[in-house]
């Protein structure tokens, strides 16, 4: 019996010692000359490839293949000097370059899709690799909605018009006109549920009629929370810009009035990266300061820390940005509390 044990273990040890030989050279790349004729000599040592890059990259060869497939592309951005955008543009897709900056001195953050006017994406990430591979990013992707997909294919037409422009027009097309708005938004129903729903812009010189700007939408999903506001952004900087220290109560002040008026629990994710305006810190210590002496106030807020690579990029950077409460969800562009 002892003899038959001990040769049980024999053989398990020698199984052991199989396996672990297996994996030693399953995970070790021995080198030498393969069947490309690549070898340690001749292999090339200048490499500019970004191994979290290949999400990217996979959508930029399918988006090169869609002539092929007889499906149009069309961009509109501000990034003039997108490598992507420009090889894209080899492959006959049609690209506008919208000049912010003359238009309004400021920059173009929209970023969504429209397909076939049916279904469409929207959210924080931008048309490069970055934001599918490094950067936490948050978006939406509605299929079979053609209302709500036709309303933000006008918002599309609007910025597709504004190529070569240095100024805003005095009047706007009526196909730019929006068809939903926060007073009468789209009824329609997200996965059984009841709901409504519509697009906002901003500026406000670049909305045409029944459109709804960005501040207002914001401010009725903080205004209608009873229970919870939730909001994740890059920087909580109530000023009017980063270098003009003028302080912009709309936004904070909503918030202050909710914790204070109406006992809502409010949480707080931000971004903390070597971009970070030091005031941030200032202007959440002064929002927790209101809870300390009361009854059912609560602030939490919680800073969000990319890790640094070996070559100095960040990895992990917070890019989304959105407000959520009981009620509601606002998903958008909020680059900054700069609004």
């Amino acid at each position: 019996m002892k003899s038959q044990q001990k040769c049980i273990v024999i053989f398990a040890l020698v199984c052991c010692f199989a396996v672990l030989v297996a994996l030693i050279f399953s995970a070790v790349d021995i080198w030498g000359e393969d069947e490309d004729g690549i070898t340690e000599d001749n292999c090339s040592r200048d490499c500019s490839f970004q191994p979290a890059a290949r999400q990217g990259r996979a959508l930029l060869s399918r988006l090169q293949g869609l002539k092929a497939k007889g499906i149009q592309l069309k961009i509109s951005s501000g990034m003039i000097d997108s490598t992507e955008l420009s090889t894209l543009a080899k492959h006959n897709a049609e690209v506008h370059y919208v000049n912010m900056t003359a238009l309004t001195k400021g920059h173009l953050l929209s970023s969504f899709w429209v397909v076939d006017r049916k279904h469409f994406y929207i959210g924080s990430a931008s048309m490069d690799w970055r934001s599918l591979a490094t950067r936490k990013e948050l978006g939406v992707l509605v299929y079979n909605c053609s209302c709500l997909a036709l309303d933000l294919h006008r918002v599309f037409s609007l910025y597709w018009g504004l190529q070569y422009k240095d100024f805003i027009p005095s009047f706007w097309s009526k196909r730019l006109f929006a068809l939903f708005n926060r007073d009468t938004p789209l009824q329609l129903t997200l996965n059984s549920t009841k709901a409504q729903a519509y697009v906002s812009t901003s500026p406000e010189v670049l909305i045409p009629k029944d459109r709804s700007n960005d501040l207002e939408a914001i401010s009725r999903v903080v205004q209608e929370a009873r229970h919870f506001i939730y909001i994740s952004i890059i920087d909580y900087l109530p000023l009017l810009s980063r270098n003009a220290n003028r302080y912009w109560s709309r936004i904070d002040g909503l918030i202050r009035e909710a914790l204070i008026l109406r006992k809502v629990r409010v949480r707080l994710l931000i971004s903390c990266w070597e971009k970070t305006h030091p005031l941030t810190f200032n202007f959440i210590w002064s929002l927790r300061s209101l809870c300390m002496d009361q009854a059912n106030c609560s602030l939490e807020a919680k800073f969000f820390n990319p890790r640094v690579q070996r070559d100095g990029s960040l990895q992990g950077i917070n890019h989304n940005r959105f407000i959520v409460t009981e009620r509601a969800i606002y998903l958008g562009e909020l680059i900054d509390y700069t609004l």
